[in-house]
């Protein structure tokens, strides 16, 4: 515990805190630290107005602390965020050049493809001026005309041929099948 005599220094209001607390307790805790050393100066050390700035001032003192605490907690939070995303960064960057390379790869076969279009739409239009130029051999002098049957095979030719090889080869079976039977048949009587 402190001694009530004890002299208590002025702390620099212009630290650079963005809490608005921190700043007015710092403030506070000035002030009352000023009219304790003016007190110090008149009144004794029992004197109960010093002891009433001496309590302030400690309680403000604990506060101040506990305020101060709570923002380095909150500091260290998010220098820990700060670091893991300095680590996902970190990660993104050394995959750049894996990227690069992809594209680099398909800036290539872009100009690949490119080159070959433009190659092909050159042969085709070459090839376009060729046939324009090239004159026909031959000329059509009268247009064809037909009579819209065809002329060969001729159907009534097909039929006759068809039923004459239709009873052709059964006749000529049979009589193979009598000339080449060396069998002696008796007849049959009923």
């Amino acid at each position: 515990m402190q001694k009530e005599t004890e002299t208590n220094e002025v702390l620099p209001t212009n630290l650079g805190f963005q809490d608005a607390n921190i700043v007015t307790s710092i403030v506070n805790y000035n002030e009352l630290v000023l009219d304790k050393n003016r007190l110090l100066v008149t009144a004794g050390d029992r004197n109960p107005q010093l002891i009433g700035v001496q309590s302030r001032i400690s309680t403000l003192n604990q506060n101040l602390l506990s305020s101060l605490d709570n923002l380095k907690k909150s500091l260290e939070i998010q220098l820990s965020q700060l670091n893991i995303e300095a680590k996902n960064s970190n990660s993104k960057i050394s995959d750049i050049p894996l990227i690069e390379r992809g594209l680099i790869d398909i800036e290539r076969q872009n100009i690949i493809y490119s080159e070959l279009y433009s190659y092909l739409l050159k042969k085709k239009e070459e090839t376009a001026i060729s046939l324009a130029v090239t004159v026909p051999n031959a000329k059509i002098i009268d247009v064809a005309y037909g009579s819209g049957l065809p002329i060969s095979p001729k159907k009534k030719i097909v039929y006759l041929a068809a039923l004459l090889l239709g009873v052709l080869i059964p006749f000529v079976f049979i009589y193979l099948k009598h000339l080449l039977d060396t069998k002696i048949h008796q007849p049959q009587r009923h």
